[in-house]
């Protein structure tokens, strides 16, 4: 390789990371056991990357390359390992130099500062994590610099640092001591920068079959979350304050993120409470996407599942959430557009919510189906926890729901039954209460 970065070589380096991360998920799902259980880094990084992969490009200047990469990890980003990882490339992007060509030491000035920018936007770090390798490696290439080695020796340098990092997690953490694992958000990031660095070399990523615990997320999940839901929000606007949202925001829970820039922020956060989340957003500007998830009702279903199959239907069903509860019925949200927003019916959009504001509003909310990767990534959890799935959908003459529910279900090798109930609202509500009582 050259002794600069162009363009070019930065995008397929990034690539090149993006893929390795892609290609590792499986292995990163099974060692996630901080900041919770719940088996999923693998997938929110994979995500993120995907996003990386299929909508950043190549542009004139190193740092417009880099900008369209930070602008799709930001849109993409799930999960505190993907906000993390997404804050870090908006903060490269940030104090990039805007030339053609990029040195050792202007690509040093850019990492440094991306690992501020990642550390910043998290309430409370915590080193032995993905942060803890980001910045190791950051520095490592600094050091490079300013010792004016050349740039593959310093990547392949920095590499070097970041696998002893990684080594040396369970060290910084207790609970990745007693399950004998590394930190799978930490190793993420460490698979990001094997991938990049081979890239830049012109060498294809081998996934390695590596002998780590494969750790059982039934086994791992022993403690109920402190906060129940998973909030996630992508916010839209002018002149949006990261510090004044994070300052806000922390009323409501912890391990809170808020990652982006002045025209775009995305926000992570275990809450009690989305929709007081979502109002607070509201103002700042407009929410563009939103996932909530239901961290209680995973604990339960992991270690306190009551049926055999497991029933699915849509919030147009009315139903209670005493009933929903009872029987363990699962509820996949429809998004609601109101005023430029986009809520999720029932979690961060309540009908006292709707209610106590619809008199201001210029027009009536209205739905759309849901997310089928969403759908997806439901029914998949169900599927590893449940011998069959029975899902009963709101009516396909009404809504796309049903539709996209049966595409959603084609791709899960699962027993699953897709039933168009053809009704809605409370006569939704009352067939599924039926099949819930036969199950």
């Amino acid at each position: 390789m050259t002794d600069f970065l162009d363009s070019k070589r930065l995008y397929h380096a990034f690539l090149g990371g993006a893929r390795a991360v892609i290609h590792a998920k499986d292995g990163l799902n099974a060692i996630n056991v901080f900041p919770v259980a719940d088996g999923d880094t693998g997938s929110n990084l994979a995500q993120t990357m995907h996003s990386i992969v299929e909508d950043s490009k190549v542009g004139n200047t190193v740092k417009e390359t880099l900008y369209t990469i930070s602008e799709a990890a930001l849109f993409g980003a799930r999960g505190n390992s993907g906000i993390i990882f997404a804050q870090y490339i908006n903060g490269m992007h940030f104090h990039l130099s805007d030339d053609k060509q990029v040195s050792l030491n202007d690509f040093s000035k850019s990492v440094s500062g991306g690992a501020s920018y990642a550390y910043n936007a998290m309430e409370n770090p915590v080193e032995g994590t993905m942060i803890t390798v980001i910045k190791v490696w950051s520095e490592a290439i600094s050091e490079a610099a300013n010792k004016g080695i050349a740039f593959q020796e310093a990547l392949m340098n920095a590499l070097d640092h970041a696998k002893k990092t990684l080594e040396n997690t369970p060290k910084m953490l207790p609970i990745l001591r007693d399950k004998g694992v590394v930190d799978a958000g930490a190793k993420g990031f460490f698979t990001f920068v094997e991938g990049f660095t081979l890239a830049l070399g012109n060498k294809a990523y081998v996934p390695k079959l590596e002998s780590l615990p494969a750790l059982s997320v039934q086994e791992e999940l022993d403690e109920a979350p402190t906060f129940r839901y998973c909030t996630e929000v992508l916010v839209r606007g002018e002149g949006l304050s990261q510090d004044a949202i994070s300052a806000h925001l922390k009323q409501f829970g912890d391990s809170l993120i808020v990652a982006g820039n002045e025209t775009k922020v995305r926000v992570h956060i275990h809450t009690n409470e989305p929709q007081n989340v979502s109002e607070f957003l509201s103002k700042q500007g407009t929410m563009i996407q939103q996932k909530v998830d239901d961290m209680q009702n995973q604990y339960d279903i992991i270690h306190h599942r009551k049926h055999r199959i497991a029933l699915v239907t849509d919030s147009v069903a009315d139903l209670p959430p005493s009933l929903l509860e009872k029987y363990q019925i699962q509820m996949i949200p429809l998004p609601i557009s109101w005023d430029d927003n986009v809520y999720l019916d029932k979690l961060t959009m309540t009908t006292e919510t709707l209610l106590a504001n619809i008199n201001d509003s210029k027009a009536y909310p209205s739905s759309s189906q849901p997310n089928e990767k969403a759908v997806a990534n439901q029914l998949s959890f169900l599927a590893n926890h449940y011998d069959e799935i029975l899902v009963l959908t709101v009516a396909g003459k009404l809504s796309g729901t049903y539709e996209t529910m049966k595409r959603a279900a084609a791709g899960i090798e699962a027993n699953i039954a897709v039933i168009d109930t053809m009704q809605n609202s409370g006569a939704q509500g009352l067939i599924v209460k039926a099949a819930a009582e036969q199950i």
